[in-house]
């Protein structure tokens, strides 16, 4: 498949990713125990999670757009359509949804944010996004 969109777009939104997660490979290198006391770690790891996500979903509705797929139904559903039309695979579509969903935590319930909920996502899912990216590229031919 050749995906139509802007690469500049893309491209910036996954220098956003990666300085993000330069930040959440510090978090992780400092190990759990720092991460357990320094309510700062928390806060930035949240922030980070938070920015990578809105970084993805960003370019998943551009792709949409630009290529004519159907309109999703909320966030989760980006990485669904993403799915469909052969962009992602089905696998991580249902990881990526999941990101949504928690970045929709991280915005409407902060206050119910678990902290082990955040460091498995730190030290683990959090690549997902970073698939993401690749998949993207490889399908704009790059």
């Amino acid at each position: 498949m050749s995906l139509r969109g802007d690469r500049s777009l893309v491209q910036n939104r996954l220098d956003i990713v990666e300085e993000n997660f330069r930040a959440l490979d510090e978090i992780q290198a400092e190990g759990k125990a720092a991460y357990d006391k320094q309510v700062r770690n928390f806060l930035a790891a949240k922030h980070a999670l938070l920015e990578a996500t809105e970084a993805a979903l960003d370019v998943g509705n551009h792709l949409i757009a630009a290529n004519g797929f159907r309109r999703p139904a909320n966030y989760a559903d980006i990485f669904r359509v993403l799915a469909e039309a052969g962009v992602l695979p089905d696998a991580l579509a249902g990881n990526l949804e999941s990101m949504a969903r928690f970045r929709n935590l991280l915005v409407h319930q902060y206050a119910a944010v678990d902290r082990g909920r955040v460091w498995a996502i730190v030290t683990g899912e959090r690549k997902d996004i970073l698939r993401f990216f690749e998949s993207v590229l490889a399908s704009m031919g790059g």
